[in-house]
């Protein structure tokens, strides 16, 4: 699933993943902005130690031309990254995207309680802790109300006060069979093992629905991929993005 679901990122077929070399696609999936996001990928390269699938916009077809010349198997992520910031003169944001690989019977979700719409009070409190310039306004009781009706709100309370929740991200893509996992914890609280316990319960809801959990983070997120492996996931591919706002 997890394969099928970049393979529609990147407007490949699912079995392409699968194969080796370096794959050039133009896509019209470059076009679109994606729920989620404010803007497009105009360039989205899925690296892996085997393959390398550079995905593009027809809109940028002659500096393309340039960055096949260059781009070959073997290379590390740092090298393309190099290659594609001084093709299109950017910079390059740098992801890592996982694949789940724990059995469900091992997941351990203690300390851990399942959100409902009542708790919402706790959940703004725990909201304007972490952005006091933030304007809650009426979107944030609906989005918490969204999560919490879709039974993948997961918290942990500390003498009656919400530190860590999980949240819910769109999916651009397979929203039916897939579903990305994100945290938050309260600083003062964190290296307690909240998340980890958080996390593993959303996890654990997602799996029991039948969807496949997934994990994503920027390069630089060293605690978040370290979590990541914690709690069950192996990395799969590097990520390339660049967006020109065009």
């Amino acid at each position: 699933m997890t394969n099928e679901y970049y393979s529609k990122w990147l407007g490949v077929s699912p079995e392409i993943i699968n194969t080796n070399g370096v794959i050039f696609i133009e896509s019209s999936e470059r076009d679109k902005c994606q729920a989620g996001y404010s803007y497009t990928f105009d360039v989205y390269t899925y690296i892996t130690n085997n393959l390398i699938i550079v995905s593009y916009t027809k809109r940028l077809s002659d500096k393309i031309e340039k960055m096949k010349q260059e781009v070959h198997l073997g290379m590390t992520t740092e090298e393309v990254t190099n290659i594609m910031e001084s093709v299109f003169n950017t910079n390059v944001k740098k992801h890592m995207k996982f694949c789940y690989n724990k059995p469900l019977s091992n997941i351990d979700t203690i300390n851990t309680v399942k959100l409902f719409e009542a708790d919402y009070p706790k959940y703004l409190e725990f909201f304007r802790t972490q952005n006091p310039n933030a304007k809650a306004d009426g979107w944030l009781h609906k989005y918490f109300n969204c999560i919490s009706r879709s039974g993948l709100a997961f918290g942990i309370f500390e003498n009656n006060k919400l530190v860590s929740a999980t949240d819910k991200p769109d999916m651009p893509y397979m929203a039916n069979k897939v579903q990305e996992v994100g945290i938050n914890t309260l600083p003062e609280y964190r290296g307690k093992g909240y998340s980890k316990s958080a996390i593993l319960a959303c996890i654990k809801a997602i799996i029991e629905e039948g969807k496949c959990p997934q994990w994503s983070c920027a390069t630089n997120n060293t605690i978040s991929e370290k979590l990541a492996y914690e709690v069950g996931y192996k990395k799969l591919a590097d990520v390339l993005t660049i967006d020109l706002l065009l």
